[in-house]
């Protein structure tokens, strides 16, 4: 007679596998490790897994589905009645908001992926996050061309582009910050206004900074 099949079993083994990673890092972690942290046989662990690069995978793979959802979110859900500047701003700030508390979040497993140990194996899954983090950036700024809400005479493509690394690089300061406490509205209210000061007609004060708080 078949064994029933634990529900919990993948959901365990992940939580297992992921703690190990960031405890210990990919390369030093076996399947040992994290079967016994499970308190699972190895046979559990290959019903599901075929290798520790394997689950490692389906870990990056969740953070990135998750992130990416939230990177993906539309600022402009109404072509009929858009927002006017001050909104379509507060709503870049709540996505920029959301995207590096998340990180902030999941510090751990983001370190991991951007630690570049596992780059070589795994540049297929960051080189189609940086891809959509791009794409979002490049139709943000030609919708608030056609709104007028930007000026007409950039590059909007050398600007996603700059744009694109300057995201990779505050994410990478937030989690190699440990021990340090960073203000995560601050950073985004400093850096949303960096940029509209480069790309708008006039000098944007898009919010009052807010008092200094810790991570989220």
């Amino acid at each position: 007679m078949a064994r029933p099949v634990d529900p919990n079993l993948r959901i365990e083994l992940l939580a297992a596998a992921e703690a190990e990673f960031c405890q210990h890092g990919v390369d030093a972690t076996r399947i040992d490790d994290i079967v016994n942290r499970a308190h699972r046989s190895k046979g559990a662990f290959y019903q599901y897994f075929q290798s520790k690069d394997h689950i490692f995978r389906d870990i990056v793979e969740s953070m990135l589905a998750r992130l990416s959802l939230i990177v993906g979110k539309e600022l402009v859900t109404d072509d009929k009645n858009p927002p006017g500047p001050a909104e379509f701003f507060a709503r870049w700030l709540a996505r920029d908001l959301a995207i590096f508390e998340f990180i902030s979040a999941n510090r751990d497993v983001v370190r991991l992926v951007l630690s570049g140990g596992y780059s070589v194996a795994f540049a297929d899954l960051m080189n189609a996050f940086a891809r959509r983090t791009y794409e979002v950036i490049l139709l943000s700024l030609d919708w608030g061309k056609q709104q007028r809400i930007y000026r007409r005479d950039f590059d909007s493509h050398l600007v996603a582009v700059m744009l694109a690394g300057a995201y990779d690089r505050l994410a990478r300061e937030l989690v190699d910050s440990v021990g340090d406490t960073i203000d995560i509205r601050r950073m985004c209210i400093e850096a949303q206004r960096f940029v509209l000061n480069g790309i708008t007609d006039s000098p944007v004060d898009n919010a009052p900074p807010s008092p200094r708080r810790g991570r989220s």
